[in-house]
């Protein structure tokens, strides 16, 4: 059985609790940046796992931009957010980091069947989801966070808000998933 986290940040979340439930065979947690290396590895210590210092793009981009709110990595996001009123009048930090697309990183790692994904990507998590060759890879659940924000990429590349999370919740009906409501901050898909 194997989990992914695409947005691991500091590890400190409910999919390290669910971790903490399920036994998996391997655990593989996409965080774009290395700092939070050290963190999240004594979070996972005791599980197998491997951390992956790549962003996830919905489309092939070998290198992203990532946009940073802050020096905790909270918040951090491939799009500029113009949620975040910070942003608004001026040019967020951010730094290029290495992108594949989660096909890509799903062939690299010799993934055919996933037990739990989960997204956490600060308004591109749809984006990615869209993108997904479902024939590719057998995705039993997935949990990604709820992005009620309307058209928030600043630089107006990615879609955000409810119509692709229509779009989402129709691809995913039409591939035999349940869809739901996880929580307040959450939505889940689990195949029927």
């Amino acid at each position: 059985m194997i989990a992914v986290q695409i947005g691991t940040n500091r590890a400190d979340d409910f999919f390290y609790s669910i971790c903490r439930e399920k036994k998996f065979d391997m655990i593989y947690l996409i965080e774009p940046l290395t700092r939070f290396n050290d963190v999240v590895h004594k979070y996972y210590d005791s599980f197998k796992h491997k951390i992956c210092n790549i962003a996830i793009k919905p489309k092939h981009i070998t290198e992203a931009l990532l946009y940073e709110l802050n020096d905790e990595g909270t918040h951090n996001s491939l799009i500029k957010r113009k949620s975040h009123p910070e942003w608004i009048d001026k040019e967020p930090p951010h730094q290029i980091v290495p992108s594949i697309t989660f096909d890509e990183f799903c062939i690299e790692n010799g993934i055919t069947e996933i037990e739990l994904l989960c997204i956490d990507t600060e308004g591109l998590d749809c984006e990615i989801l869209l993108s997904i060759d479902f024939d590719k890879v057998n995705i039993k659940e997935i949990i990604w966070e709820v992005w009620s924000f309307e058209n928030d990429d600043g630089d107006g590349i990615f879609r955000t808000g409810l119509n692709v999370l229509v779009d989402v919740c129709h691809k995913l009906n039409q591939l035999g998933y349940e869809v739901g409501y996880l929580d307040q901050e959450n939505f889940y898909a689990r195949r029927k």
